[in-house]
This record gives C-alpha cells, structure tokens and sequence, in this order.
C-alpha cells in the first residue's frame, strides 16, 4: 500500500515558528515603537498645553515713544478691559472658592476716574482748575463745597447732572452701588460736564471727583 508522507516535518515546523531571538527582536522594536509612539504624544500634549497659555491679544501694544498713535483710545481701552475680563479673570473666577471677582465684573463699563482728597483749603481745586484750564471749582480758606463733585471734560457744551441722574449713568455702572447711601448722598453728588479750553491738560474719558 502506498503510504502518505506527513505534511509537515519537525524541520518544517521549526521553520514556521520563529526563534527565541527573532521573539525577543520583535518584542524589542515593539517595545522601541510604543516608547516613540508615547514620547511623540508627550510632546504633542505638551506642546498644545503651551499653546493654550499663549494669550492671543485682540490689541496692539502701541510704541508712543515711537511716534504710534491710538485712533480711538475709548475704544481701545474697552477692547483691552474686555479682553482681561473674559479671558483672564473669568476662567480665575470660576476656579476659585466663592467667586471672588464675581461682583467686580459687573462694574464694566465705566469712566476711568481720579479721586482728589485732602482737608479743606490743601489746595484741592486750585489744583484742579489748574488742570482744566479754567476756573470751574470755588476757591477759598472756608470749606466751599460740601458735596461730591464729578468733572468730565465734554466736546460740545456745559451740562449738569444731578445725582439720581449720574447714578443711573450706563457708562458708568460702579455709579449705581451709591444707591444705598439714600437721598442724604443723592442731594450731595452731581457731574458737571465741561467744555474746556483748547489748550486744557484734562484728557477726554477721564472724570476728576
């Protein structure tokens, strides 16, 4: 009878199944390729998280020294405040305990403002109407004034507002939390928007209280 040869032989099997080392090769390069494979995605990750934390201004910082101007500084400004607001300190915010700046957003917008203190006849108005260019405040060695007055430069003409008025100025929000000082502050608080000499020092966008 004619026998069949078996398909495969000790020889052929060796053949088909690969060697300690050829294993130990391959178990390496895989090793070596999962090992660049999770560096690349380290760097990777680490170059996108820097990435995150490059703050893409949507202004330009402009070089006055160098003879740069800002067309609309108002707008300007607002754009910069804006800008810090929503992508600085509202992430902050929202990360810490309690919202600390949380009542602070709500006072945007508003007049970019001086506060000139001291006692009475310390030279305060003078100082002032030296800064407008014109006599706007009252002078004297008696106190004057017994009130808070805000003084805005204006491009066209003189106007006074009284202090429910300025209180609810949507220019300036910050206004409104004096509202709780009632009636006794209203009557003592008042704007008085100024038409000023040409050659005035008083900027626009400024108030002097």
């Amino acid at each position: 009878p004619h026998i069949q040869q078996p398909l495969c032989t000790p020889m052929s099997l060796q053949a088909m199944w690969p060697s300690r080392n050829e294993l130990k090769e391959k178990a390496l390069g895989t090793a070596l390729g999962l090992i660049t494979f999770a560096g690349a995605a380290g760097l990777l990750w680490r170059w996108r998280s820097q990435r995150a934390r490059i703050l893409n201004r949507p202004f330009a910082l402009k070089d006055l020294a160098a003879g740069e101007t800002v067309e609309d500084p108002l707008a300007e400004l607002t754009r910069v405040v804006t800008f810090l607001q929503d992508v600085i300190i509202r992430p902050l915010d929202a990360r810490l305990p309690g919202k600390p700046f949380e009542h602070d957003l709500l006072a945007f917008p508003f007049t970019p403002m001086v506060l000139v203190v001291g006692n009475h006849s310390a030279g305060k108005s003078t100082f002032i109407n030296r800064l407008l260019g014109t006599s706007v405040q009252e002078t004297g060695v008696a106190p004057t004034d017994d009130g808070f007055t805000v003084l805005q430069r204006h491009p066209t003409g003189n106007e006074v507002e009284d202090g429910p008025t300025l209180l609810s100025c949507p220019e300036n929000r910050p206004f409104k939390e004096l509202q709780r000082f009632g009636q006794p502050f209203w009557g003592h608080f008042r704007r008085k928007k100024l038409k000023l000499p040409e050659d005035s020092m008083m900027l626009y966008g400024l108030q002097i209280v």
